[in-house]
């Protein structure tokens, strides 16, 4: 899979990149689309930031199978993946973590159950 892009702190608050050696942590997420292009979204009131779904990927799981999962759990949809986008590794020194995201493009298919993501 292609490297997309690789974020560090310096992206947020500035200065010179700092890039971290060890991944701390290995997500899947991208975007989920319906039959009109909707893309769906999670919003977390907490911090009041919508975010794309997604997650950590459990020991043993294939990347896309994670993705299809962690949109299972967040939108109640099942989904296929229609498109591979790569990966962006996420250098955040200030919190002492680096993580690997492989992004993915999905199709929402059948609904099967009530959850937090809503097509915007």
């Amino acid at each position: 899979m292609q490297l997309l892009r690789r974020i560090t702190d310096s992206d947020f608050i500035g200065g010179a990149p700092e890039f971290m050696e060890t991944t701390t942590r290995y997500a899947s997420r991208g975007l989920l689309v319906d039959d009109r292009l909707n893309v769906a979204m999670m919003y977390m009131s907490k911090i009041n930031l919508y975010k794309l779904p997604g997650g950590g990927i459990d020991e043993g799981e294939e990347i896309r199978d994670a993705f299809l999962r962690e949109i299972k759990e967040e939108s109640g949809y099942e989904a296929e993946i229609i498109h591979e986008l790569g990966y962006i590794e996420e250098h955040k020194n200030k919190n002492n973590f680096m993580q690997h995201s492989y992004c993915f493009v999905a199709k929402a298919q059948n609904r099967i159950s009530n959850a937090m993501l809503h097509f915007q």
